[in-house]
């Protein structure tokens, strides 16, 4: 009796068809501008590879997406396949591994973000055309434009997850929201350098007030000074001697001071009065002549204070009046050399400037970072 025993090799395919909904880690470093690779992982937790072992059978032609597959938020870039083995204790599993590459979609960023945060900006450069004096327009243009900003902020961060570090998308907001800010204290300054000035203008007007009433006093003084020296030089003059035979005035070198009784006696037909020469070099005449030096001198002196003092005739040696100082500074309307005006129309020219500058340095930089950059 023979037994044959025949063996047949079978080959089991199964298929099946899944819905998986995957998470993937993202790095929010350069968020709007990042990309992104998430992986799917194939893995047999209750086999080992004595068991079991995966393979892709069709090579880097087993994956395939579609091309009219599409994401709200993402572009599929490509995909790429591999094979691992995963190292545990209780053995070594195997383990088919497949990337899925991403770039995120910018324009809906540009149209909700972007874009309107730089109008915003712009809008916060109307006040720098207001004339400075318009206070509540000034005002309540610069504090809307700041809580806009930050209500667009505060939106924006809402939708992503709460991280720690820095991303791209901040960087744009905060430097929106520094602009806006600026422009803010731009005003707050131009208004506190009109209200200097302004106190001063009214510090100078109240000196240059004072400074005439006391110039007019100072007038006053010099002309009763002046009548003070005509009285008292006319006081000092000695009266003249009359000739008792003509009638007439002696000659004033003639004339004898102090009393001295001396005889008036003739000479032919003319009076000649006084003593003979040896008794005019006498003591009497040497004490009279002191008296009237001083009494000149001093008349003199007060002449030059009066009239130096009004300002007119000048000093000794007819030198010209000093010229007087004004009051302030040369421009009343500046300080520190700038004036509220200028200060508008150089934030005119500055603050676009830089920002379009600061736009050209963070799409150039951000771009070609995220593009240079492996995902993830």
């Amino acid at each position: 009796m023979s037994l044959a025993l025949s063996c047949y090799m079978l080959l089991l395919v199964w298929s099946i068809r899944l819905t998986v909904t995957a998470s993937c880690p993202m790095s929010l470093q350069y968020f709007p501008m990042d990309r992104q690779a998430c992986s799917i992982e194939i893995e047999s937790y209750g086999y080992s590879m004595r068991d079991i072992k995966y393979v892709w059978s069709k090579g880097n032609k087993s994956v395939d997406v579609q091309g009219d597959v599409t994401l709200p938020q993402f572009k599929i870039m490509g995909h790429e396949q591999e094979s691992a083995i995963a190292a545990l204790t209780t053995g070594n599993y195997s383990r088919l591994i497949c990337k899925i590459k991403f770039s995120r979609s910018l324009g809906f960023y540009l149209i909700q973000i972007y874009i309107p945060a730089s109008l915003i900006v712009v809008i916060s450069w109307v006040s720098f055309w207001l004339h400075r004096n318009a206070t509540p327009a000034r005002v309540s243009l610069g504090v809307t434009t700041v809580l806009t900003m930050t209500t667009l902020m505060s939106s924006t961060n809402a939708q992503l997850p709460k991280i720690s570090y820095i991303k791209s998308i901040d960087v744009f907001l905060g430097t929106c929201f520094v602009m806006v800010f600026a422009s803010l204290l731009e005003y707050a300054t131009v208004g506190y350098l009109g209200k200097r000035i302004a106190m001063r203008k009214s510090r100078i007007e109240q000196l240059t007030k004072l400074a005439d009433e006391h110039r007019k006093k100072c007038a006053a003084a010099a002309a009763a000074a002046d009548a003070a020296v005509a009285e008292q030089s006319a006081a000092q003059v000695p009266p003249q001697l009359i000739c008792a035979t003509t009638g007439l005035p002696l000659d004033p070198a003639l004339q004898l001071p102090c009393g001295i009784k001396n005889p008036v006696h003739h000479q032919g037909n003319r009076c000649i009065g006084g003593p003979p020469p040896k008794m005019v070099y006498g003591g009497c005449p040497q004490k009279m002549n002191s008296r009237i030096l001083e009494a000149k001198q001093s008349g003199k002196m007060m002449n030059e204070a009066s009239s130096m003092t009004l300002g007119g005739g000048g000093g000794p040696g007819n030198q010209p009046p000093p010229t007087p100082v004004p009051f302030g500074p040369k421009d009343p309307n500046r300080m520190l050399g700038v004036s509220p005006s200028d200060i508008d129309k150089y934030s005119r020219v500055v603050f676009p400037v830089c920002f379009i500058c600061f736009n050209l340095m963070y799409w150039i930089i951000y771009m070609h970072i995220s593009a240079s950059s492996s995902p993830n």
